[in-house]
């Protein structure tokens, strides 16, 4: 119900603050106090352990930082198509959520979003997936297979750090660089396929990526960066 929510208006737009109901599904409103709602506040929902479904409502662009941590009964989260941004650690160590279908309209993931997500085993991001910071994805240590995204321009070390199971990655073709400390710390990737597509290699994309034992460069290549493969010591 909306007198469940706890808002706040700026510009004519309501950002839910919190939640104050007890149940395990919520659909989450449209409008709160006659204005629609655009954004998740930080740690709105955070620490909810008998959440288990979020349907989020259309108009929502913006989820924030620690949003549902720690929501540990979360198991069903459907995204709107209006979505940009997941906030840091808006769903770290919701461990429940086993999988989640991101929008075409998904711009940036923030640090440790999904850090400690261990019920999930694969991912399919969209490629209009441009920033993926720091620890995103840290310690998902179910997490087989994950799709690169051909949008991915801006990244920060240890997104795939202690991904255990995951032990490959297919860059995709038509991809003609890839960002700086884009797998940085992915200490357990042993197989990456490039494609004939690549120019460039930024500086410490593959850093500390212990597992890594061979790597075909294509023909195209024209820049490797910075301390791109420091570490990498099975190679």
């Amino acid at each position: 119900a909306p007198n469940d929510y706890t808002y706040t208006i700026n510009m004519e737009q309501a950002t839910i603050t919190g939640y104050t109901g007890t149940d395990p599904a919520i659909q989450l409103p449209t409008v709160l106090g006659g204005y629609p709602v655009v954004a998740i506040d930080d740690s709105a929902f955070s620490e909810n352990s008998t959440l288990q479904t979020v349907c989020f409502s259309e108009n929502i662009i913006s989820i924030g930082s620690y949003a549902f941590e720690y929501c540990t009964a979360l198991s069903n989260v459907y995204f709107p198509n209006s979505l940009q941004s997941i906030g840091s650690g808006a769903f770290r160590k919701c461990v429940n959520l086993t999988e989640l279908s991101f929008p075409n309209s998904l711009k940036t993931i923030s640090g440790d979003a999904f850090n400690g997500c261990t019920g999930f085993t694969t991912i399919e991001l969209p490629n209009s997936v441009e920033a993926i910071y720091g620890g995103a994805f840290e310690d998902c240590t179910n997490l087989t297979s994950i799709n690169y995204p051909t949008g991915w321009k801006t990244a920060s070390s240890d997104i795939f750090a202690g991904c255990q199971k995951l032990t490959s990655i297919v860059v995709p073709e038509g991809v003609t660089d890839i960002p700086s400390n884009a797998f940085f710390g992915a200490e357990y990737l042993e197989r990456v396929t490039l494609p004939s597509s690549l120019e460039s290699i930024g500086s410490s994309a593959f850093r500390g990526c212990i597992g890594l034992d061979s790597l075909t460069f294509p023909d195209g290549l024209k820049t490797i960066g910075l301390e791109a493969f420091c570490g990498c010591k099975a190679m």
